[in-house]
């Protein structure tokens, strides 16, 4: 049996064209061959379900309480990309050699030190080798790059780092100017197939900056009849009723359970990326299932899992966020992030000062498409044979786009009102 729900973070970036020195060709069966860096060479391959299966409890507590934080902030259709700000903080970590590492590898879930580093650039190299493949009739690319003045001269070990681990890009192009903002946000758009198409509304005056994009079409499996979609009735968070229009479904499904929380899982064509779909039992017990979103319900919610048939009324729905998550991640902990391992000038550091984190969702009777973009600005200021189970998706939700394999998580939101 397939598992249900997610249980892992990934950090992850695939340049797709625009690095010619990675190959991105890698057989989906093949172990991963992690590159040698540096002196020491990596130690032996292994494959991604391997490596991710040592991440899983590392990863989910930074999934949970960046979403939840998130939420309480924006409320509402909120969502996030958790892979995507991973992604991002990783690559930040291998800039740094003191303090500021270890804080980032704690929130993260791994252990301080040159250990913890090294066990976290494995976790992402194995990532960016397997995730980004085609299967079936689903896409998924991201990209990895480093943006910086053209006066900045970077070290060697860290500029080799970013493309060797993180199949990175290097652009030495000054982002505090329209001419550079353009061509970010044309990057941007280029690699979220236009979702995303004015990422920075304003030019960024840091000196570098670290920036993930994360891309998803996926079919579903079994598509939803166009003509059985109809208009319904959503109760809204705040009391009020919206119309919407419902999609329908009546077929096997993964089915879950756990204290106070029911799920459905709704494979992609190819079956490697799922969308799971979790409502609380008690239509007023939405705030209380996101706030047991933990490893423990997680795994609970996993172990449930069974194959039953489930008619279906999911609305369609779009969210779109744009924000700044500089606050929501001093929330979770960071506080002293900072660069020491960079560049040339070594008396001089450069600080986190700004991230901004954008996302766009669509989901309809064909599928769903995904994009996000993440950017970290540097700078010196501081079964069968069940009765069909009938869910119906008219009160706030949580949906979950994940890999199977690695059990990474691509999207996390809300459904809370129309």
């Amino acid at each position: 049996m397939k598992k249900l729900i997610f249980a892992g973070i990934a950090c992850l970036s695939l340049l797709s064209g625009a690095c010619s020195d990675i190959d991105d060709s890698q057989d989906n069966n093949k172990f991963v061959i992690c590159p040698g860096f540096g002196d020491e060479p990596w130690e032996d391959a292994q494959p991604l379900a391997k490596i991710a299966s040592n991440n899983i409890d590392k990863s989910n507590g930074f999934a949970s309480s960046l979403f939840k934080t998130v939420y309480e902030g924006e409320k509402g259709n909120v969502c996030v990309s958790p892979i995507s700000v991973f992604s991002t903080f990783a690559m930040m970590a291998n800039g740094d050699e003191g303090e500021s590492r270890d804080e980032i590898l704690d929130i993260l879930g791994y252990s301080n030190g040159p250990g913890g580093l090294h066990e976290l650039d494995i976790y992402c190299n194995a990532l960016m080798t397997e995730v980004p493949m085609l299967n079936g009739d689903t896409q998924c690319g991201f990209t990895n790059s480093i943006w910086y003045h053209p006066d900045l001269k970077l070290l060697p070990k860290f500029a080799s780092d970013i493309r060797l681990i993180f199949g990175g890009s290097l652009f030495p192009i000054y982002l505090g100017d329209e001419a550079g903002k353009s061509k970010l946000n044309e990057f941007v758009s280029l690699y979220t197939n236009g979702m995303i198409p004015e990422f920075l509304s304003n030019p960024l005056n840091v000196k570098l900056a670290f920036l993930n994009t994360t891309y998803f079409k996926g079919k579903w499996k079994t598509e939803f009849n166009k003509n059985l979609t109809h208009k319904g009735v959503f109760c809204n968070i705040d009391g009020s009723r919206s119309e919407a229009s419902f999609m329908n479904l009546n077929d096997d499904l993964i089915y879950c359970e756990a204290e106070g929380i029911r799920g459905v899982c709704l494979p992609y064509s190819g079956d490697r990326y799922t969308m799971t779909l979790l409502q609380p039992d008690d239509e007023k017990g939405f705030e209380n299932m996101l706030n047991s979103l933990n490893t423990k319900t997680l795994k609970d919610l996993e172990s449930s899992a069974t194959q039953q048939g489930i008619i279906l009324k999911l609305p369609k729905f779009e969210t779109e966020i744009n924000i700044s998550m500089i606050d929501y991640l001093k929330q979770i902990g960071f506080d002293k992030v900072c660069t020491r391992g960079i560049h040339q000038a070594a008396n001089e550091t450069l600080f986190l000062s700004q991230f901004r984190h954008a996302v766009k969702i669509i989901v309809d009777e064909e599928g769903t498409e995904g994009a996000a973009a993440s950017l970290a600005g540097m700078d010196n200021a501081a079964g069968p044979g069940f009765e069909p189970i009938s869910m119906v998706f008219d009160n706030p939700f949580v949906y979950i786009i994940r890999d199977t394999i690695s059990d990474a998580i691509l999207f996390i939101g809300t459904v809370t009102s129309f």
